[in-house]
Protein backbone atom coordinates (compact mmCIF):
# COMPACT_ATOMS: atom_id res chain seq x y z
CA UNK A 1 0.00 0.00 0.00
CA UNK A 2 2.79 2.40 0.88
CA UNK A 3 4.53 1.91 -2.47
CA UNK A 4 1.30 2.51 -4.39
CA UNK A 5 0.50 5.57 -2.29
CA UNK A 6 3.93 7.09 -2.87
CA UNK A 7 3.52 6.55 -6.62
CA UNK A 8 0.41 8.75 -6.43
CA UNK A 9 2.52 11.40 -4.72
CA UNK A 10 4.92 11.25 -7.64
CA UNK A 11 1.97 11.65 -10.00
CA UNK A 12 0.98 14.79 -8.08
CA UNK A 13 4.56 16.05 -8.32
CA UNK A 14 4.66 15.46 -12.07
CA UNK A 15 1.42 17.41 -12.48
CA UNK A 16 2.83 20.33 -10.46
CA UNK A 17 6.06 20.26 -12.48
CA UNK A 18 3.98 20.39 -15.65
CA UNK A 19 2.01 23.42 -14.45
CA UNK A 20 5.16 25.18 -13.30
CA UNK A 21 6.76 24.54 -16.69
CA UNK A 22 3.67 25.94 -18.42
CA UNK A 23 3.87 29.03 -16.23
CA UNK A 24 7.51 29.79 -16.96
CA UNK A 25 7.77 28.57 -20.54
CA UNK A 26 8.39 31.41 -23.03
CA UNK A 27 5.91 29.82 -25.43
CA UNK A 28 2.51 31.49 -25.14
CA UNK A 29 -0.55 29.50 -26.12
CA UNK A 30 -4.26 29.33 -25.36
CA UNK A 31 -3.84 26.49 -22.87
CA UNK A 32 -1.42 28.32 -20.56
CA UNK A 33 -3.49 31.50 -20.83
CA UNK A 34 -6.69 29.66 -19.93
CA UNK A 35 -5.04 28.03 -16.91
CA UNK A 36 -3.08 30.86 -15.37
CA UNK A 37 -5.47 33.71 -16.20
CA UNK A 38 -8.22 31.86 -14.32
CA UNK A 39 -7.73 32.54 -10.61
CA UNK A 40 -10.17 29.84 -9.50
CA UNK A 41 -8.29 27.15 -11.46
CA UNK A 42 -5.06 28.19 -9.73
CA UNK A 43 -6.79 27.82 -6.36
CA UNK A 44 -8.23 24.44 -7.32
CA UNK A 45 -4.81 23.10 -8.29
CA UNK A 46 -3.60 23.80 -4.75
CA UNK A 47 -6.79 22.51 -3.10
CA UNK A 48 -6.73 19.22 -5.03
CA UNK A 49 -3.04 18.80 -4.28
CA UNK A 50 -3.78 19.04 -0.54
CA UNK A 51 -6.83 16.78 -0.59
CA UNK A 52 -5.34 14.08 -2.81
CA UNK A 53 -2.19 14.27 -0.71
CA UNK A 54 -4.33 13.80 2.39
CA UNK A 55 -6.01 10.73 0.90
CA UNK A 56 -2.65 9.20 -0.03
CA UNK A 57 -1.07 10.11 3.31
CA UNK A 58 -3.80 8.23 5.17
CA UNK A 59 -3.05 5.15 3.08
CA UNK A 60 0.59 5.04 4.19
CA UNK A 61 0.13 2.74 7.19
CA UNK A 62 2.34 3.49 10.16
CA UNK A 63 4.07 6.41 8.43
CA UNK A 64 2.23 9.34 10.05
CA UNK A 65 5.27 10.51 11.95
CA UNK A 66 7.66 10.23 9.05
CA UNK A 67 8.10 12.75 6.24
CA UNK A 68 9.01 10.99 3.02
CA UNK A 69 11.07 12.62 0.30
CA UNK A 70 8.04 12.53 -2.01
CA UNK A 71 5.98 14.55 0.48
CA UNK A 72 8.69 17.16 1.01
CA UNK A 73 9.25 17.45 -2.73
CA UNK A 74 5.49 17.90 -3.20
CA UNK A 75 5.50 20.79 -0.70
CA UNK A 76 8.42 22.48 -2.46
CA UNK A 77 6.69 22.23 -5.86
CA UNK A 78 3.40 23.49 -4.44
CA UNK A 79 5.17 26.49 -2.88
CA UNK A 80 6.84 27.33 -6.19
CA UNK A 81 3.46 27.07 -7.91
CA UNK A 82 1.82 29.31 -5.30
CA UNK A 83 4.52 31.98 -5.50
CA UNK A 84 4.32 32.01 -9.29
CA UNK A 85 0.56 32.44 -9.66
CA UNK A 86 -0.67 34.04 -6.42
CA UNK A 87 1.88 36.70 -5.47
CA UNK A 88 1.72 40.11 -7.18
CA UNK A 89 5.27 41.12 -8.05
CA UNK A 90 4.29 44.45 -9.66
CA UNK A 91 4.01 46.13 -6.26
CA UNK A 92 6.96 47.12 -4.08
CA UNK A 93 9.65 44.55 -3.33
CA UNK A 94 8.85 44.71 0.39
CA UNK A 95 5.18 43.88 -0.01
CA UNK A 96 5.95 41.17 -2.54
CA UNK A 97 8.15 39.47 0.06
CA UNK A 98 5.39 39.87 2.66
CA UNK A 99 2.93 38.19 0.29
CA UNK A 100 5.37 35.36 -0.37
CA UNK A 101 6.00 34.73 3.34
CA UNK A 102 2.32 34.86 4.32
CA UNK A 103 1.23 32.62 1.44
CA UNK A 104 3.91 30.01 2.16
CA UNK A 105 3.29 29.97 5.91
CA UNK A 106 -0.48 29.64 5.54
CA UNK A 107 -0.12 26.90 2.96
CA UNK A 108 2.29 24.87 5.09
CA UNK A 109 0.15 25.26 8.21
CA UNK A 110 -2.96 24.24 6.28
CA UNK A 111 -1.13 21.38 4.55
CA UNK A 112 0.33 19.74 7.64
CA UNK A 113 -2.76 20.26 9.80
CA UNK A 114 -4.93 18.60 7.14
CA UNK A 115 -2.39 15.77 6.82
CA UNK A 116 -2.18 15.08 10.54
CA UNK A 117 -5.84 15.19 11.59
CA UNK A 118 -7.91 12.05 11.13
CA UNK A 119 -11.04 12.63 9.05
CA UNK A 120 -10.98 9.66 6.67
CA UNK A 121 -14.73 9.08 6.83
CA UNK A 122 -15.56 12.67 5.98
CA UNK A 123 -12.90 13.39 3.35
CA UNK A 124 -15.60 13.63 0.66
CA UNK A 125 -17.48 16.23 2.73
CA UNK A 126 -14.21 18.16 3.15
CA UNK A 127 -13.74 18.05 -0.64
CA UNK A 128 -17.27 19.38 -1.28
CA UNK A 129 -16.94 22.22 1.22
CA UNK A 130 -13.47 23.06 -0.08
CA UNK A 131 -14.80 23.33 -3.63
CA UNK A 132 -17.69 25.49 -2.45
CA UNK A 133 -15.25 27.70 -0.54
CA UNK A 134 -13.10 28.03 -3.65
CA UNK A 135 -16.10 29.10 -5.73
CA UNK A 136 -17.20 31.62 -3.08
CA UNK A 137 -13.68 33.04 -2.75
CA UNK A 138 -13.34 33.33 -6.54
CA UNK A 139 -16.78 34.96 -6.85
CA UNK A 140 -15.99 37.47 -4.11
CA UNK A 141 -12.69 38.29 -5.78
CA UNK A 142 -14.41 38.77 -9.15
CA UNK A 143 -17.10 41.05 -7.66
CA UNK A 144 -14.49 43.22 -5.96
CA UNK A 145 -12.42 43.48 -9.15
CA UNK A 146 -15.55 44.32 -11.17
CA UNK A 147 -16.60 47.03 -8.71
CA UNK A 148 -13.11 48.53 -8.72
CA UNK A 149 -13.06 48.56 -12.53
CA UNK A 150 -16.51 50.15 -12.79
CA UNK A 151 -16.25 52.74 -10.01
CA UNK A 152 -16.28 56.39 -11.02
CA UNK A 153 -13.09 58.42 -10.95
CA UNK A 154 -12.49 62.17 -10.72
CA UNK A 155 -10.67 64.32 -13.26
CA UNK A 156 -9.99 67.91 -12.17
CA UNK A 157 -9.40 70.88 -14.50
CA UNK A 158 -7.04 73.59 -13.31
CA UNK A 159 -8.29 76.04 -15.93
CA UNK A 160 -12.01 76.89 -15.73
CA UNK A 161 -12.17 77.86 -19.40
CA UNK A 162 -10.87 74.43 -20.45
CA UNK A 163 -13.45 72.79 -18.19
CA UNK A 164 -16.28 74.81 -19.75
CA UNK A 165 -15.08 73.96 -23.26
CA UNK A 166 -14.94 70.28 -22.32
CA UNK A 167 -18.48 70.39 -20.94
CA UNK A 168 -19.76 72.25 -24.01
CA UNK A 169 -18.28 69.63 -26.33
CA UNK A 170 -20.08 66.87 -24.44
CA UNK A 171 -23.38 68.73 -24.70
CA UNK A 172 -23.06 68.71 -28.50
CA UNK A 173 -21.88 65.09 -28.54
CA UNK A 174 -24.85 63.92 -30.66
CA UNK A 175 -23.73 66.18 -33.51
CA UNK A 176 -20.03 65.30 -33.39
CA UNK A 177 -17.74 63.62 -30.82
CA UNK A 178 -15.46 65.82 -28.70
CA UNK A 179 -11.88 65.85 -29.96
CA UNK A 180 -8.42 66.79 -28.81
CA UNK A 181 -5.99 68.04 -31.45
CA UNK A 182 -2.96 65.83 -32.00
CA UNK A 183 -1.50 67.67 -35.01
CA UNK A 184 -2.56 70.18 -37.63
CA UNK A 185 -1.46 72.00 -40.79
CA UNK A 186 -2.79 75.00 -42.70
CA UNK A 187 -5.75 73.10 -44.20
CA UNK A 188 -6.09 69.95 -42.09
CA UNK A 189 -6.27 68.66 -38.55
CA UNK A 190 -5.46 65.30 -36.95
CA UNK A 191 -7.63 64.64 -33.90
CA UNK A 192 -8.43 62.00 -31.29
CA UNK A 193 -11.94 61.16 -30.09
CA UNK A 194 -12.16 61.85 -26.34
CA UNK A 195 -14.84 59.15 -25.91
CA UNK A 196 -13.34 56.22 -27.81
CA UNK A 197 -9.67 57.10 -28.32
CA UNK A 198 -9.95 56.67 -32.10
CA UNK A 199 -8.03 59.09 -34.29
CA UNK A 200 -9.37 60.87 -37.37
CA UNK A 201 -8.10 63.20 -40.06
CA UNK A 202 -10.04 66.19 -41.41
CA UNK A 203 -9.13 68.47 -44.30
CA UNK A 204 -10.70 71.85 -45.12
CA UNK A 205 -11.07 74.12 -48.11
CA UNK A 206 -10.36 77.31 -46.22
CA UNK A 207 -8.50 78.41 -43.10
CA UNK A 208 -11.79 79.72 -41.66
CA UNK A 209 -13.39 76.25 -41.84
CA UNK A 210 -10.43 74.77 -40.02
CA UNK A 211 -10.56 77.40 -37.25
CA UNK A 212 -14.32 76.91 -36.84
CA UNK A 213 -13.90 73.16 -36.54
CA UNK A 214 -11.13 73.49 -33.95
CA UNK A 215 -13.13 76.04 -31.95
CA UNK A 216 -16.44 74.16 -32.05
CA UNK A 217 -15.45 70.50 -31.87
CA UNK A 218 -12.05 70.27 -30.18
CA UNK A 219 -10.41 71.35 -26.95
CA UNK A 220 -8.19 73.71 -28.91
CA UNK A 221 -4.56 73.78 -29.99
CA UNK A 222 -1.99 72.37 -27.53
CA UNK A 223 -4.64 71.38 -24.97
CA UNK A 224 -4.21 67.81 -23.74
CA UNK A 225 -7.11 66.17 -21.91
CA UNK A 226 -7.50 62.63 -20.62
CA UNK A 227 -9.83 60.34 -22.54
CA UNK A 228 -12.81 60.02 -20.19
CA UNK A 229 -15.29 57.99 -22.24
CA UNK A 230 -19.03 58.68 -22.47
CA UNK A 231 -20.20 57.94 -18.92
CA UNK A 232 -19.42 61.34 -17.38
CA UNK A 233 -21.02 63.86 -15.03
CA UNK A 234 -19.91 67.41 -14.29
CA UNK A 235 -19.31 69.38 -11.09
CA UNK A 236 -19.27 73.09 -11.89
CA UNK A 237 -18.30 74.11 -8.36
CA UNK A 238 -14.91 72.40 -8.44
CA UNK A 239 -14.41 72.14 -12.22
CA UNK A 240 -14.38 68.37 -12.00
CA UNK A 241 -15.61 65.55 -14.18
CA UNK A 242 -16.74 62.23 -12.73
CA UNK A 243 -16.13 59.47 -15.24
CA UNK A 244 -16.15 55.70 -15.50
CA UNK A 245 -13.41 54.20 -17.64
CA UNK A 246 -14.29 51.52 -20.14
CA UNK A 247 -13.02 48.11 -19.16
CA UNK A 248 -13.04 44.54 -20.42
CA UNK A 249 -12.98 41.07 -18.92
CA UNK A 250 -9.21 41.13 -19.29
CA UNK A 251 -9.01 44.23 -17.09
CA UNK A 252 -11.07 42.46 -14.41
CA UNK A 253 -8.77 39.43 -14.55
CA UNK A 254 -5.71 41.64 -14.16
CA UNK A 255 -7.27 43.26 -11.08
CA UNK A 256 -8.09 39.83 -9.65
CA UNK A 257 -4.45 38.82 -10.00
CA UNK A 258 -3.40 41.80 -7.88
CA UNK A 259 -5.50 40.56 -4.93
CA UNK A 260 -4.86 36.83 -5.36
CA UNK A 261 -2.54 36.61 -2.35
CA UNK A 262 -5.17 38.09 -0.02
CA UNK A 263 -7.94 35.77 -1.20
CA UNK A 264 -5.64 32.77 -1.30
CA UNK A 265 -4.87 33.38 2.37
CA UNK A 266 -8.60 33.48 3.07
CA UNK A 267 -9.09 30.23 1.16
CA UNK A 268 -6.36 28.45 3.15
CA UNK A 269 -7.95 29.71 6.34
CA UNK A 270 -11.37 28.39 5.32
CA UNK A 271 -9.96 24.96 4.41
CA UNK A 272 -8.21 24.87 7.78
CA UNK A 273 -11.42 25.74 9.65
CA UNK A 274 -13.44 23.18 7.67
CA UNK A 275 -10.84 20.49 8.38
CA UNK A 276 -10.75 21.20 12.10
CA UNK A 277 -14.55 21.26 12.27
CA UNK A 278 -14.71 17.90 10.48
CA UNK A 279 -12.09 16.46 12.81
CA UNK A 280 -13.95 17.61 15.94
CA UNK A 281 -17.25 16.31 14.57
CA UNK A 282 -15.76 12.89 13.80
CA UNK A 283 -14.00 12.75 17.17
CA UNK A 284 -17.23 13.51 19.07
CA UNK A 285 -19.11 10.83 17.17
Amino acid sequence: MKKRALSIYWSLNIVLIFFIYCKFTPISNQFTSAIFDNVIINYLIIIFNILIGKYVYDKINGEYSKLNFEILFNCVLAIICICSVVVDYTISFRWSIVQVVISICLYLICYFVVMKISIQKYLMILLIFSLLSTILIGEAQYIQAFNQSSEKKIYSFEDESIYKQYKRLYKTFEEMPPYTVLDYSEDSVYVQDLTTGQTEYYSFDTKKEQEDFIGNHTMGIDVKVLQLGTDVSFDDNDNQVFYRSSFSETDIIERMKKTSSFYFSGLMGMVLIISLAGYLYEKNK
